[in-house]
């Protein structure tokens, strides 16, 4: 063989190395290519893998703390002190004086001195009297002693034989009062009438009306020998539902 085959040879055989060593080198990078790509996969597959694995959960348990025992004590209120205090009941208010009122009747039986009828005023309660009357009674039997017996008295007269016999005292009559008002109804309806005097009836005077009304109105003893006046005064009481004292000396 000669120097240039020689050449050609060699030169031929280091291509076919060369082309080997290329190959080979391709292939080698290849394998690594596709072994990075495994890698890769496997790297991606596991962390897939670990991103789908649900985290475990934990249940955030709350404490839960006992609550504190109260012990529910009963109030107990003291009870009041009552004290007993014992009743004491009023005593019944006993009016120490007794007021008596007169009607014509009467003072007509003291103006003529008559004892039964003085010492029966006098003797009446133990406690103190006052006498009393109004002057229209006053007024009015002087007018009937005149009339009746023609005799003329005075007013002063009347007086002065009235105070002889105890504490007397005498009030004018106020046309305008309620009594007086009330008293004119009771007059005005004739309601009382005694006709047991075949000459003439008798009937309540103005006057007889307002010692009626007096007399259930205030606390005073009406003093009168006057049948229709009686009987007058205790009817209307009970028709009004109240109670009256009458005195009768000469019933004693």
């Amino acid at each position: 063989m000669g120097k240039g085959g020689f050449f050609k040879k060699d030169i031929k055989e280091r291509k076919q190395k060369r082309k080997e060593r290329s190959i080979k080198q391709r292939i080698l990078e290849q394998k690594k290519k596709v072994e990075e790509k495994i890698h890769h996969v496997i790297e991606v597959a596991t962390e897939v893998k670990k991103s789908s694995e649900p985290e475990p959960v934990v249940e955030k348990v709350e404490e839960v703390k006992p609550e504190p025992v109260v012990e529910k004590v009963e109030e107990v209120k003291p009870e009041p002190v009552v004290e007993k205090v014992e009743e004491v009941k009023p005593e019944p208010v006993v009016e120490k004086t007794q007021h008596l009122i007169f009607d014509q009747s009467i003072i007509s039986y003291i103006m003529l001195d008559n004892r039964q009828v003085i010492e029966g005023i006098q003797n009446f309660s133990e406690n103190e009297i006052k006498l009393l009357t109004f002057d229209a009674v006053i007024n009015d039997f002087i007018e009937k002693e005149k009339l009746t017996y023609n005799r003329s008295l005075t007013f002063e007269q009347i007086l002065t034989k009235l105070n002889q016999i105890g504490n007397f005292q005498y009030y004018g009559v106020d046309e305008n009062s309620e009594i007086t008002k009330r008293a004119n109804v009771l007059f005005q309806a004739e309601k009382y009438v005694d006709d047991s005097n075949i000459l003439e009836e008798e009937k309540l005077s103005k006057t007889d009306c307002v010692i009626i009304e007096l007399l259930i109105d205030k606390s005073v003893v009406l003093v009168t020998n006057n049948s229709l006046l009686k009987e007058a005064t205790r009817q209307e009481a009970k028709e009004r539902n109240v109670t009256v004292d009458i005195f009768d000396p000469l019933e004693l």
